[in-house]
């Protein structure tokens, strides 16, 4: 009896050894459960909140990058009213050469200067031509090129006009090598002029000049050599050119292969935009970087070839394109009616919107 109550003993305490065992297992599997899942609930949270973070930090860099072209775009257009606005207040084409201070008295005009007879085919500004007295006709415009020296060197023109008389030098190369207006770099081309474009003296002398007649003038700047090589009846005017039209000629620069003719295109928006978005051919030249480009926009571009000027949404470009025709000279621009946005839309819309 005695030995099956000690059996009996020994197998209720192995019984409880083993249930406590279990229990103590259910217990740490529970708990390696329950660690495992708080701590992938802390990685979830915390790659949620990194997430949420970078979606903020970004569309505030976004918010950052607009406000920013927002700005730079509106500063440009101040600059660029500030360049176009009154004919009193000139423009940048009377700071590249034959400009004058509004607070100068006019120059005298060349006919009362002790100088020597006009050569064959020049003429000197008379009283008459500097009041702007002239046979002239509403909306004409001229074709000019210039060569200007300082005032004490004026007698070197005397002597490119013998040479011209001569044929022993052209014009184009005469500025190139005398005249210190940038403009040389181009020959002495300044593009189309029409009236209210430059100063009452050089004006007088380009309006009352035949085509193909040389004339000189006296300005602030010193003395000019001008000769008028075409005109136009009507002032010169921006074209607008509709997408299909660009995607058109796009086409057809791409089928000459650079044998066409010469096409200018150049993209106005700011540097940011250019990189979300941009037309395969076309140049960066920003708005609010006009100072800087447009003062040799003569030198760079062709002002007698085609230009087409391009934006956002076609106001940028519009206000370029008056800038090229009203104060650098150009004959041929064309502003992209309703931007690359349109062009996105109505033409490619691979090109990203933005």
């Amino acid at each position: 009896m005695k030995m099956k109550k000690k059996k009996k003993s020994r197998i209720r305490i192995c019984w409880l050894l083993s249930l406590a065992a279990f229990s103590h297992s259910c217990l740490s599997l529970s708990l390696s459960l329950s660690l495992s899942l708080l701590a992938r609930s802390a990685l979830s949270f915390s790659f949620s909140f990194c997430c949420r973070r970078n979606t903020r930090e970004d569309s505030k860099e976004r918010e950052r990058e607009k406000k920013k072209a927002k700005q730079q775009a509106q500063k440009a257009t101040k600059a660029m009213r500030s360049i176009i606005a009154g004919g009193s207040s000139g423009g940048l084409l009377r700071r590249l050469a034959v400009s004058s201070s509004s607070t100068r008295a006019p120059p005298p005009p060349l006919a009362s200067a002790p100088t020597a007879a006009p050569l064959p085919g020049r003429r000197a500004v008379s009283s008459a031509a500097a009041s702007g007295s002239s046979a002239d006709f509403p909306g004409r415009s001229v074709k000019v090129s210039h060569i200007l020296v300082p005032a004490d060197r004026a007698a070197e023109l005397d002597a490119v006009e013998l040479q011209l008389s001569a044929g022993e030098t052209t014009f184009e190369a005469a500025a190139r090598e005398k005249s210190t207006c940038p403009s040389s770099a181009s020959g002495g081309k300044l593009g189309w002029l029409g009236r209210g474009d430059t100063v009452p003296a050089f004006e007088a002398a380009a309006f009352s000049t035949p085509v193909g007649g040389l004339a000189r003038a006296s300005t602030d700047f010193g003395e000019h050599l001008l000769a008028v090589e075409e005109e136009k009846k009507g002032k010169i005017e921006v074209a607008q050119m509709g997408v299909t039209e660009l995607r058109d000629l796009l086409e057809e620069i791409k089928a000459a292969g650079g044998n066409g003719e010469k096409v200018q295109l150049i993209d106005v928006r700011e540097e940011n935009e250019f990189e979300t978005a941009r037309i395969e051919g076309f140049a960066l030249k920003p708005l609010s970087r006009l100072m800087e480009w447009g003062s040799f926009a003569n030198k760079d571009m062709d002002p007698e070839a085609r230009t087409v000027v391009l934006c956002h949404h076609g106001m940028r470009s519009m206000q370029v394109s008056n800038f090229l025709v009203q104060q650098a000279g150009f004959g041929r621009v064309f502003n992209v009616s309703g931007g690359i946005d349109a062009y996105s839309r109505l033409v490619d819309p691979t090109v990203p919107r933005y």
